[in-house]
């Protein structure tokens, strides 16, 4: 039900999981349930992701005669972060182990302090992301309904307490976005949110000169990039909260990752350069070979690419993720003209198993051919997806000059041509191009014709043409059975709800 999302050549699970975990210092209603100075330590050794230090902080050998009762939540932060960077299932069992006795205590305890509902709604909040990380959506929308209606009570009960609006704006912003066709899904749980009320809760916090500011911004950077699709708004709010936090190797991924998201690889590729994977005494991430693999294929530095992805593969513990890095491995042979290697490659990454991230499933998708991508049409997209679009220009020139065979390439170049000007701010050249698109596409289900019409409809959001924006995303809705049908989807649909009211 609560859906994943990609954005052009990387894809994760929703990174909601990131957002819960960044600043939650709260004022003190009482010492023994509010954050103090070693609670405060705890948390910032977890957001540096040394986790082994911040459990050697913990305050929990005696659960009946718990000193402080944020330990409960930062025992559970630890673990949450620890088992959906790693994405090892072994780790499963022990954490619903820990989460039921956590939850348990906290049920037990009787106080009017109302961080008792708030550290039980966040811990259910964090177990139903790990249950959506492994695909277990039923699972994960029930503790998802637990969160939201713990935190309801909460504000109705303190309705001054100010975590409380970060929790619910985030629970607010999560209910917006699932799908229209599962709103009865969520009348039936009675949850009730929007994107728009989400942000607007959160942007108190953000405005505000309190402990929460920090953490709001993150959580509206990551909204706005994600599912408003405003990468750059989302940059400007993620590079403040990383120059607060330039240590955080957390905080690091994540403006890394948003970096990404608007194109500017060049920039997010020295952060994760330099921030080893494993480095000593830190939980190892090594999702950074990923992005880093990521950005080398765009920049078509090949050998680097398949080197990066290769520490991926042997080192990564979880399931996801590896079938869409065998065949990116497999991109970087075939990119680099060694062809031998490249249908080894490809034949190995078909047999790898598929997991539920849209990342395996697109990689699935392309290895149902035989036939190998355009070596050209993947160069240029992959140089505009991390922003290098002197490459891709020339790359776009070179193409100009060849006849592509097969009807396909031909779209895609068309469709390639429009996002480099579109990325490029050179808007009725793009706006030409994504209408050739869908012209030349005819009735073949590419997703390249229902992107362009998601991405036209966007411009003439931006231009205040609402009407033309209206007709374009209902028609981006219309194209079925694409590769990114829910994504696209999704995102028109979101639109649609934001320029309603301007109809």
């Amino acid at each position: 039900m609560f859906q994943r999302h990609k954005y052009q050549g990387i894809s994760y699970a929703y990174p909601f999981f990131i957002l819960f975990l960044l600043c939650t210092q709260f004022k003190s209603f009482g010492q023994s349930w509010a954050f103090d100075q070693t609670a405060l330590q705890t948390y910032r050794s977890i957001l540096n992701l040394q986790i082994d230090d911040a459990r050697s902080q913990l305050r929990l050998d005696n659960p009946e005669a718990i000193s402080n009762y944020s330990d409960l939540y930062l025992s559970t932060l630890a673990a949450t972060l620890e088992i959906l960077i790693s994405g090892d299932k072994t780790l499963l069992s022990p954490y619903d182990s820990l989460v039921d006795t956590h939850l348990d205590i906290l049920d037990q305890t009787k106080s009017d302090d109302p961080h008792l509902l708030l550290y039980s709604s966040e811990i259910e909040l964090q177990s139903g992301l790990v249950r959506l990380q492994f695909g277990e959506e039923f699972a994960a929308a029930w503790k998802i309904r637990r969160a939201y209606r713990q935190i309801s009570e909460n504000q109705k009960e303190y309705p001054d307490f100010v975590a409380n609006h970060k929790t619910m704006g985030l629970l607010h912003a999560m209910i917006g976005s699932v799908p229209s066709k599962y709103g009865w899904i969520l009348a039936l749980l009675g949850l009730e949110g929007s994107i728009e009320q989400g942000l607007a809760e959160l942007e108190i916090v953000a405005k505000g000169n309190n402990i929460f500011t920090t953490e709001a911004k993150l959580l509206i950077s990551f909204i706005e990039g994600y599912i408003l699709q405003q990468p750059a708004q989302a940059v400007s709010r993620a590079n403040e909260v990383y120059q607060d936090n330039p240590e955080s190797l957390l905080m690091r991924y994540v403006f890394a990752l948003l970096l990404m998201k608007n194109n500017q690889s060049a920039l997010a590729l020295p952060l994760l350069e330099s921030a080893e994977p494993n480095p000593l005494g830190y939980l190892a991430f090594h999702s950074l070979s990923y992005l880093k693999g990521e950005i080398y294929l765009q920049q078509g530095n090949y050998e680097q690419a398949r080197s990066a992805f290769r520490d991926f593969i042997q080192n990564h513990q979880g399931e996801s993720y590896i079938k869409d890095a065998h065949y990116k491995l497999f991109l970087g042979y075939h990119l680099a003209g060694l062809e031998n290697q490249a249908k080894e490659q490809f034949q190995m990454a078909k047999r790898i198993p598929t997991t539920n991230s849209e990342a395996d499933k697109h990689a699935h998708r392309s290895l149902q051919s035989d036939e190998f991508p355009s070596t050209i049409i993947m160069k240029i997209r992959l140089a505009t997806d991390g922003g290098f679009y002197a490459m891709a220009d020339s790359l776009i020139l070179r193409a100009s000059m060849q006849r592509f065979t097969k009807e396909k390439d031909g779209v895609e170049f068309a469709y390639r041509q429009a996002r480099l000007a579109h990325k490029r701010g050179q808007v009725e050249a793009a706006k030409e191009l994504y209408q050739q698109t869908i012209e030349s596409a005819g009735n073949n289900n590419w997703y390249f014709p229902a992107n362009s019409a998601l991405q036209l409809g966007y411009l003439h959001m931006n231009e205040g043409d609402f009407a033309e924006a209206e007709v374009s995303f209902k028609a981006a809705i219309s194209y079925r059975n694409h590769e990114y049908q829910r994504s696209i989807e999704n995102k028109a649909r979101t639109a649609l709800r934001s320029i309603k009211k301007k109809l």
